[in-house]
């Protein structure tokens, strides 16, 4: 999430309203390089798995 927020609000933005901060997400995360998105799901979905299966604070 910290990355698309980055990038919604680079070089100062700000939304007037929002339908336009809505566009702007979604504009925002077309940009994303879908290889990357993948493999970051990837990682939280095995810490996650790591945590059911050790614990929560296994992946800390």
């Amino acid at each position: 999430w910290a990355l698309l927020e980055r990038k919604v609000y680079e070089n100062n933005w700000e939304a007037k309203n929002l339908d336009a901060l809505a566009r702007r997400i979604k504009q925002k995360a077309k940009e994303f390089d879908q290889n990357m998105l993948q493999t970051m799901v990837e990682g939280v979905q095995k810490k996650l798995r790591a945590m059911w299966r050790d614990g929560l604070y296994s992946v800390c």
